[in-house]
């Protein structure tokens, strides 16, 4: 039961990435920020860290509107 849940998380977590760079990349494309940071950070990590923070921002808003 434990290996089982374990790979669950993983593949979760695989899925979470794959969305965070796809959203990000999105967001990045629409804006034309891609290529502001070329020389500092990979393209993947920027839209990583766009996807990550756009899910973030939306768990903070659900949860601000419940407990109000």
């Amino acid at each position: 039961m434990d290996i089982i849940f374990i790979v669950l998380v993983l593949l979760g977590a695989l899925l979470l990435k794959v969305f965070c760079y796809r959203v990000g990349r999105k967001i990045l494309d629409k804006f034309g920020l891609e290529n502001k940071f070329n020389g500092r950070f990979s393209f993947g990590q920027i839209s990583d860290f766009v996807g990550v923070f756009l899910i973030v921002l939306i768990i903070v808003i659900i949860s601000v509107v419940k407990n109000a």
